[in-house]
């Protein structure tokens, strides 16, 4: 596999939920191979297992995840504004 089709192929998994999904739940390199290869990419069983690393490494953490969707942090933390009062509220 190709540098440029890795990247493609990264790229895909990251932007496709249902992608990553069917992934997920794969307990073999040969049954990773077969999505993989049904996605349109032409993959031996070492590359999945090379593969595995970088996808790991994109799934974010829940802390991660709670910035990425508004968690909050300390600085707006509901209860700070109703017991010391918000700035311009």
């Amino acid at each position: 596999m190709s540098q440029q089709d890795l990247d493609a192929l990264l790229n895909l998994i990251k932007a496709d939920r249902e992608l990553r999904n069917q992934l997920a739940v794969c307990t073999t390199p040969e049954q990773a191979k077969e999505i993989i290869t049904a996605a349109g990419f032409a993959v031996s069983v070492d590359e999945i297992l090379s593969l595995r690393s970088g996808i790991a490494a994109m799934e974010l953490s829940d802390a991660n995840l709670e910035g990425v969707a508004g968690g909050g942090d300390k600085y707006s933390n509901a209860d700070t504004c109703r017991n010391r009062g918000c700035p311009g509220g």
